[in-house]
């Protein structure tokens, strides 16, 4: 039994542990909250979602870039 998962489940909790908002948690904590997480691809000029919406989580962007173009109403 491996106690930490596979080596790229570990990969990941030790990322997300490099991120200022999740840098005073535990290995475990951040282990926990990385079963919690769902890794997601989108497409160039996808949209992630508009000003307005209800949030239901947080993105954390693992590569690539994300434009963000406020409304103007």
């Amino acid at each position: 039994m491996n106690l930490f998962g596979t080596s790229a489940n570990r990969k990941r909790v030790e990322q997300l542990r490099q991120l200022d908002v999740f840098r005073d948690l535990s290995f475990n904590e951040t282990r926990e909250l990385d079963q919690l997480l769902h890794e997601r691809v989108y497409e160039k000029g996808e949209t992630i979602f508009e000003e307005g919406d209800i949030g239901h989580g947080i993105f954390v962007v693992v590569s690539g870039r994300v434009r963000v173009d406020p409304s103007h109403e």
